[in-house]
C-alpha cells in the first residue's frame, strides 16, 4: 500500500458468490422463507394466481393456492429472472423474453423463489413464497 496516489486507498475484498444450482427438489423452505409468516389466499376457484413484479417487488409476495392451480408470474424475466429456491419441486424457473409464465403447483408445501439479479437462495431482497395447500 506504499504506491498509490494521494486520497487512494487500496482494500482487499472477498467476494462470495452464490451458486443458485445448490438448490435442490425436496429441500424444505426455512420457516417464514422471504419473510412469509401470512399468506394471501387464492384457493378459491375464481381466484387471480397472478404474481406481478417490477423494480425489487412480487405482489403478492406471499400466495397461497391448491394443489393443481396454476400459478402466473408477470413480469420483466429478462430483468428480473425467475429462480427456485427450495420447496416440494423446483418448478419455479423461467428466464426467458415472454411477459408472462405459468406453472401448476402439484405437491402440497411452501415453494420459495427468488430473482437471480435481485435476490438471493436464502430469500433475501426479491424473494418470495408460494404456499401450496390440499
Amino acid at each position: 500500500m506504499g504506491n498509490e496516489a494521494p486520497g487512494i486507498v487500496a482494500v482487499d475484498v472477498e467476494v462470495e458468490v452464490v451458486d443458485a444450482s445448490r438448490a435442490e427438489a425436496g429441500a424444505a423452505c426455512q420457516a417464514a422463507f422471504a419473510g412469509c409468516v401470512s399468506f394471501t389466499d387464492s384457493t378459491a376457484a375464481d381466484a387471480d394466481r397472478t404474481v406481478h413484479f417490477q423494480d425489487y417487488d412480487y405482489n403478492p409476495k406471499c400466495l397461497m393456492v391448491r394443489a393443481g392451480q396454476t400459478v402466473t408470474f408477470s413480469g420483466d424475466f429478462i430483468r428480473h429472472p425467475l429462480t427456485p429456491s427450495c420447496g416440494p419441486e423446483l418448478l419455479l424457473e423461467y428466464r426467458d423474453t415472454a411477459a408472462s409464465a405459468s406453472f401448476v403447483m402439484g405437491a402440497v408445501g411452501i415453494y420459495g423463489y427468488y430473482c437471480l439479479d435481485h435476490g438471493n437462495p436464502q430469500g433475501d431482497v426479491m424473494s418470495g413464497a408460494i404456499q401450496v395447500v390440499p
